[in-house]
């Protein structure tokens, strides 16, 4: 049976719901509109920070207690910060869904930022950006957006860096956690064992008496439109694999191309039958993870491919990756091939809507950056009309002027390729 959604307004916030009887659990998130880059240079870091902050107590409840009362009657709790939201999530038995309701409320709406805990949490978000900063291939997707987006808040990485953060105050993040965490900015969806008038009672203390007066934030600065200068940078690391990020812009999520880009990115590598997986790995034995992703924002977008591989195989890797991306815009796709990654495409899409949690992610980000829920059928319906020649023409726009960026991280000898392997990337187009 079909999922069936349903949206509307309570209190200033947009409110989702997808009622499934069939379940015994319901999943809540709490989406607002606020992430890396509503962020000026000097705010870097704050909305991961006020992430981690607001699960550090509230007027009613210590840290300890918020973890306990939802895993302890068997339910988890979580949350996520990306370029454009923030998520907090939860999910637990239905019969305990008005206190679900009630803990991310109270995190998100009565949060108290004790002194001791920002301090102790300033330290801890550190340690995360330095565990990150010891994995090289997280450094090189890093270096690749700031390649990609320089000066802009889309090239900065999420977690803040450990000076910005060290720089943060206490009365500058809760003025942050004000301008953007109130109804009007807001988005909660709901999906499993319930229905409308029990999400209206439960919703009616936080959000039934009044009605916001503001205005969802605005992203601030728009990503600019010409392309970036540099193009290749390196960094020297003492390891033994050389960790690439190669990236082109893409295409922003309201494009009405989006499903033939995923689908392009799905033929260039992000399975085990992919063109890339097919190549490097299997026939010539380069690396032994190969695989292509799709970012979408506002009004931007880029496609990234990410390998590790040994130093005197990276100018041979990318010279098979360019071959691969000029044969699909020169239209070298076959009729086999385009169905198996619409199945995948399709597959993993239908896969991803069989719990109660993806609906509620499903429903938080179309409201958030659609102001609508798709249905299922019309994306598999966009998916399943794309066809050879679309693919090809996309290829041949987004990658036919050849504006590929290139980021390396590896021991010193491999860091004078990422010249020649950008210049290399970049040739024949």
């Amino acid at each position: 049976m079909a999922a069936r959604y349903e949206s509307f307004q309570m209190g200033g916030a947009t409110v989702a719901l997808c009622p499934m009887a069939d379940l015994e659990s319901v999943a809540v998130g709490l989406w607002f509109r606020v992430g890396g880059r509503y962020e000026k240079i000097r705010e870097n870091g704050m909305a991961h920070f006020i992430e981690h902050m607001l699960f550090k107590g509230t007027r009613r409840r210590s840290a300890r207690k918020i973890s306990e009362v939802i895993e302890g009657r068997g339910g988890d709790i979580n949350a996520f910060t990306s370029e454009e939201l923030t998520c907090y999530y939860a999910r637990m038995s239905a019969r305990h869904f008005p206190l679900l309701v009630d803990v991310l409320f109270d995190m998100t709406r009565n949060s108290t930022f004790p002194a001791d805990e920002f301090e102790r949490e300033r330290t801890v978000i550190q340690e995360e950006i330095r565990m990150y900063n010891d994995q090289p291939g997280s450094v090189a997707m890093d270096q690749l957006n700031m390649l990609l987006w320089p000066s802009h808040s889309l090239g900065r990485p999420i977690t803040g860096t450990v000076e910005s953060v060290g720089a943060i105050s206490r009365a500058d993040l809760c003025g942050f956690w004000k301008r953007y965490y109130h109804p009007a900015n807001l988005v909660l969806t709901v999906a499993g064992r319930v229905n409308r008038p029990s999400v209206e009672k439960a919703l009616e203390p936080w959000l039934g008496k009044t009605t916001s007066r503001l205005k969802p934030s605005t992203l601030g600065e728009r990503a600019p439109k010409s392309p970036a200068p540099q193009r290749g940078i390196a960094t020297a690391r003492p390891v033994e694999q050389v960790s690439v990020a190669i990236g082109s812009y893409g295409l922003s999520r309201h494009d009405p191309r989006r499903h033939t880009m995923r689908l392009l990115s799905v033929l260039l590598g992000e399975n085990m039958s992919s063109r890339l997986f097919q190549n490097l790995r299997e026939r010539h034995g380069l690396a032994y993870s190969v695989q292509s992703s799709v970012s979408q924002f506002e009004e931007t977008g880029a496609i990234y491919i990410q390998l590790g591989l040994e130093a005197g195989n990276v100018l041979k890797a990318v010279k098979l990756i360019r071959k691969e991306i000029v044969s699909l815009l020169q239209g070298k796709i076959s009729r086999a091939e385009l169905k198996r990654a619409k199945d995948y495409a399709i597959g993993q899409f239908q896969l991803n809507l069989e719990t109660s949690t993806n609906h509620m992610f499903w429903m938080g980000e179309g409201i958030a950056a659609y102001r609508r829920i798709p249905s299922a059928e019309e994306v598999m319906k966009r998916f399943s009309g794309v066809q050879a020649e679309d693919i090809s023409r996309l290829a041949r726009d987004i990658f036919g002027k050849g504006r590929f960026y290139l980021s390396l991280v590896g021991p010193e000898e491999s860091v004078k390729l990422a010249s020649e392997a950008s210049v290399e990337l970049n040739s024949g187009f």
